[in-house]
């Protein structure tokens, strides 16, 4: 089971950081739903990308985190991880929703 755990976790981190990565680095907004940039302006589509690809960044660490940490420990310790990384990941993506889309949607 520990096992599985590391490689659902980390398979799951991963995706979500080689995303974020697309995102931000190389300003691939279309990974999103279109509903999520359509009200951005041209000259802020830079700025959201890297908001919105940091704040996948933290969520796919966090997650990546706990397979390793929940494996090399053996306790559930690596879910602090996951809950930091998705909350501070989570406020990223609303707050860069927020200020250049006009909202959370």
């Amino acid at each position: 089971m520990r096992w599985f755990e590391l490689f659902f976790l980390l398979a799951a981190g991963i995706a979500v950081l080689a995303i974020g990565c697309r995102i931000w680095k190389k300003q691939q907004i279309t990974l999103l739903h279109e509903y999520h940039y359509k009200n951005v302006k041209e000259e802020d589509k830079q700025a959201y990308a890297e908001g919105m690809g940091k704040g996948l960044l933290w969520i796919g660490g966090g997650t990546a985190a706990t397979g390793i940490l929940n494996f090399a420990t053996n306790t559930s310790y690596g879910w602090a991880a996951f809950a930091i990384g998705f909350c501070v990941g989570l406020i990223l993506l609303h707050r860069t929703q927020k200020t250049y889309n006009g909202g959370c949607f």
